[in-house]
């Protein structure tokens, strides 16, 4: 009888499990045009909360070269993310220039931040912690390829 009783509930449990697993749901995948995004959430004392994207871009940028006004809130910290795909016209480098304010003398060695070689991702921290709401960017080098400057907070 104790067999029986143990075969029996052997039984039960054996399709109980089967129906429990049989009825999850598949996992769908991701569309490849679906873009995540990480957010920074903020909760007050009395409970209020902000939602606030983690990136935020602020300019696209593309090759041969790239050169422009930035707008950025002061405190974030300020980079540049691009994926070359190669170089061109004999070039074989990127250099990362970033002055605050104007673009007169940009082009001086004291403000070149980094210096790629190489094809794909790249990544540069053009300014921590920013202290003026304009800077100018140069991306001095003929490259194919795109981007963007973005902060963080």
């Amino acid at each position: 009888m104790k067999k029986f009783l143990a075969t029996c509930l052997c039984f039960i449990l054996l399709v109980c499990t089967t129906l429990s697993v049989s009825a999850v749901e598949p996992v769908n995948t991701i569309p490849e045009n679906h873009e995540l995004a990480t957010f920074q959430v903020t909760v007050g004392e009395n409970g209020t909360h902000t939602i606030v994207p983690y990136n935020t871009d602020l300019k696209q940028v593309t090759g041969p070269y790239w050169q422009g006004s930035v707008n950025v809130s002061t405190g974030k910290n300020m980079k540049v993310h691009v994926y070359i795909d190669s170089y061109a016209f004999g070039s074989n480098q990127v250099d990362i220039y970033v002055k605050p304010g104007s673009s007169a003398g940009a082009l001086d060695s004291r403000y070149k931040v980094a210096t790629w070689t190489g094809t794909g991702h790249h990544w540069a921290e053009l300014a921590m912690g920013t202290t003026y709401t304009s800077y100018y960017v140069m991306l001095w080098g003929a490259f194919n390829g795109s981007g963007a400057i973005y902060t963080e907070p």
